[in-house]
């Protein structure tokens, strides 16, 4: 969470909070649920059961889980603007919380792949982990975007990110001029 909260954090949280109801229909359709709350129900339990299908090991470097290393929750196509990524069950595996910053390059943040990639030096482990990773996505049913959805998607996306910033800015402007009244 955010020391200063900006406009474009509201954005940003705006932003996620469309792609999570986006993830909800793709959520009825495979298993007839509103949403993947991980924290209750049902949702809870396919993520445990996402945490056991990966041995409770980060499935980056293959740490195992202990009283040291705790597992975080990976969405592997990034929920946010750039990528569109939607809270579903086969967009999350386990990661260790090293794993689970991702690295940045002159282009912006790497995908899931490039990040293995930096975090796991053998190919032969790295390949098994990325057939691994994709056998995930593919078990749950990750829906296959088409580019024109995708495209669609992230112009829907970029247009609330924009608007909640414009509101944010507009909403300061507000206060400022109903604010001289009081001084």
């Amino acid at each position: 969470m955010a020391v200063y909260n900006t406009d474009a954090d509201a954005a940003n949280t705006a932003v996620r909070a469309f792609l999570t109801k986006l993830g909800g229909v793709y959520m009825m359709k495979s298993y007839g649920l509103s949403s993947y709350n991980t924290r209750s129900g049902r949702g809870k339990e396919i993520w445990g059961e996402i945490v056991k299908e990966f041995k409770s090991c980060c499935a980056y470097c293959g740490c195992k889980e202990s009283d040291k290393v705790k597992l975080e929750m990976e969405h592997l196509i990034m929920v946010n603007r750039d990528e569109c990524g939607l809270h579903l069950p086969g967009n999350t595996v386990p990661v260790c919380k090293p794993c689970n910053k991702r690295k940045k390059e002159a282009s912006g943040v790497v995908n899931w792949r490039k990040q293995l990639g930096f975090i796991c030096d053998d190919p032969d482990v790295r390949d098994h982990r990325i057939k691994r990773i994709e056998a995930h996505m593919a078990k749950y049913e990750y829906p296959l975007i088409t580019v024109e959805e995708q495209e669609m998607i992230q112009a829907v996306a970029t247009r609330l990110s924009e608007r909640v910033r414009e509101e944010g800015s507009e909403a300061w402007k507000q206060y400022e001029a109903r604010a001289k009244a009081f001084q």
